[in-house]
């Protein structure tokens, strides 16, 4: 039983050859405009942070408390690289960074059993352990001041009152973070050491009644009939007052006799300003499956809003970043430097082929190829960036390859006196091995970058492999289907070239043997300009020369490894990522340690 090939279906079912690429088309289109834009892959570094307040210690307190037990406790988790820890006088940050082949939501998860023992043996006031995960996601997409003289305080309350909550409800907006050099106002309760001598309490003391005086528990329930009551005991504070009239001692001494209760903001070292004007930063997080292009926008259209505000009347918005931005003008290059790589391809095709509307043809498996890819990279999630961007303008230059050998073998066949159809089918049979076979070398190269495991260098090589690898397989579909039924509804040409057009449109007179008598002109010097004759002749002079002098040219070719070796390779840098023009200056300066802050705030304001 013989089974048809790929060809003959194709010639015998134009319609539903036809029918299924306009649905690729069309599904090809809407990816294109659904798939979210981003400038990188998403990426999950091998890093895992743990944070651990301790306020009112030392340095070397942290360091002996916490620090070294929370080391000897973290460094066996499995696949952990090395860990450092920084101690300050607000606590410890634990930095752990773990091999690339790691799991880091098993490590995580490592690092969370560790935090229940650590517990134990940390001091009673560590009570607060934070892990942070490294994500791409993470990153802000957005980050904009707000500043406005006046009050600062009740500025910054405005704005993560009324601005924040109003830009969090923003599609696609995950997070909002303020950076502001006044924190949220809380309960602080500062003591005066003094009146502790003198009173004989000790600090301690003082802070567990706090601990206990505050209570929320749950205290069983109640049946009564066939009704059931819970009940919770309630200790929590509700006014300050309440918190300044805590018995803390004998004779009816009260908090508020040895320490004033406010509620306020801590004093911090930092400021934000723009012109004298005060202020804060917002950062924006989107959401990991949102679109950050439209996140962006979305964004940008909701700050003259804000502004227009009773409450942030003066107040004057300046962009700090806007990865829309680079994300738009990244994509804008590589998609016209992929226009432009096309348009040269098919101008370089067109000279080889001498016809028009073979180079047409040919010409049309490359949208089609990456409208495949498009498709199957919108059904598994992946998003336009930078690296599959450039792997599709990758796959442009490849994708002509098997259309061009199955259409000069169409056209060989004509030139034999065989039909329309017959030439088509045996055209594209004939080559349908070889072109299978030249795509499969193709497929072996970029396959295992899809099955990479080495961290993020296996996203970023998976995002360049699969799209590459779909879009030839969409080449090679599309030269064994679309190409032979394309070629054969085109009729034959009188004139087997665009040269014998140009003869027959110019009229020259030719010789007794049908070639074109030499002309001084500029056209007849045009219609005998066989450009792809001369390059023919001048390979084969070459090639001749090559096999007469077969041990100089080995000897050439491997001297010219060598100096490439030991010239131009061994000079070029190596890095994990490009460098990136985001259009910023950042200045860093130093001072001593013991230099006053407000003295370092007036030399740059």
């Amino acid at each position: 039983m013989n089974i048809p090939s790929l060809p003959a279906i194709a010639l015998k079912r134009p319609v539903s050859v036809v029918m299924i690429s306009l649905s690729v088309l069309i599904l090809g289109a809407i990816a294109w405009y659904r798939m979210p834009l981003k400038f990188l892959p998403e990426i999950d570094q091998p890093f895992v942070g743990l944070s651990i307040p301790y306020p009112g210690a030392s340095p070397r307190q942290v360091e002996e408390e916490v620090a070294i037990p929370v080391e000897g406790e973290l460094r066996t988790i499995p696949g952990l690289r090395n860990i450092r820890t920084i101690s300050n006088d607000s606590g410890c940050f634990v930095s752990m960074m773990f091999s690339l082949d790691t799991d880091i939501t098993v490590a995580t998860s490592e690092v969370r059993d560790r935090i229940e023992r650590l517990k134990l043996i940390l001091p009673e006031n560590v009570d607060r352990l934070m892990i942070q995960r490294f994500s791409s996601r993470s990153i802000p997409v957005y980050a904009f001041g707000f500043f406005k003289e006046g009050d600062q305080k009740q500025f910054a309350n405005d704005v993560r009152t009324i601005a924040v909550p109003q830009i969090q409800r923003l599609e696609g907006v995950a997070n909002v973070e303020i950076l502001s050099p006044i924190r949220e106002s809380e309960v602080l309760i500062e003591f005066d050491q003094d009146t502790l001598r003198a009173m004989n309490l000790s600090l301690p003391d003082v802070l567990a009644g706090l601990r206990e005086s505050s209570f929320n528990l749950a205290a069983g329930s109640l049946k009564q009939g066939e009704r059931k009551f819970y009940l919770r005991v309630e200790g929590e504070y509700r006014r300050l007052d309440e918190i300044r009239d805590l018995v803390v001692g004998s004779g009816g001494l009260r908090l508020r006799d040895i320490a004033e209760v406010n509620f306020k903001s801590r004093d911090t070292n930092a400021s934000v300003t723009l012109d004298g004007k005060g202020g804060c930063v917002v950062m924006i997080t989107k959401e990991s499956e949102a679109n950050t292009v439209d996140t962006c926008d979305n964004v940008k259209a909701a700050l003259p809003g804000l502004l227009e505000l009773p409450v942030f009347e003066g107040a004057e918005q300046r962009l700090f970043f806007d990865q829309s931005d680079l994300i738009r003008s990244a994509l804008d290059n590589l998609l016209k430097e992929g226009l432009y790589g096309a348009a040269m391809a098919l101008a370089t095709l067109f000279i080889f082929l001498h016809r028009f509307r073979p180079t047409v043809v040919v010409a049309l498996a490359i949208p089609t190829s990456l409208l495949v890819a498009l498709v199957a990279m919108f059904f598994i999630d992946m998003s336009l960036n930078l690296v599959t961007m450039v792997s599709m303008i990758i796959a442009v230059g490849m994708l002509v390859d098997n259309a061009i050998v199955v259409v000069e073998n169409i056209i060989r066949y004509r030139s034999m006196g065989y039909d329309r159809f017959e030439s088509a089918r045996r055209g594209a049979n004939e080559v349908g091995l070889a072109i299978f076979a030249a795509t499969a070398t193709t497929w072996v190269v970029f396959v295992p970058m899809y099955y990479l495991d080495a961290g993020q260098m296996s996203v970023f090589m998976s995002q360049l492999g699969f799209p590459l690898i779909i879009s030839l397989a969409g080449s090679l579909l599309i030269a064994l289907t679309v190409i032979p039924l394309a070629m054969s509804r085109m009729k034959d040409s009188k004139h087997s070239n665009i040269f014998e057009r140009i003869e027959h449109k110019l009229g020259l007179p030719k010789d007794e043997h049908g070639d074109i008598q030499k002309s001084k002109g500029f056209l007849g010097k045009l219609a005998q300009a066989n450009l792809i004759e001369r390059i023919v002749q001048s390979y084969g002079k070459v090639l001749s020369l090559i096999l007469r002098q077969r041990l100089a040219a080995i000897l050439g070719l491997i001297g010219l490894g060598f100096a490439t070796y030991y010239g131009p390779w061994s000079h070029i840098g190596m890095r994990e990522l490009p460098k990136l023009d985001t259009r910023e200056i950042v200045i860093e300066v130093e001072t001593e340690r013991n230099m006053d802050y407000p003295k370092l705030v007036g030399l740059f304001a």
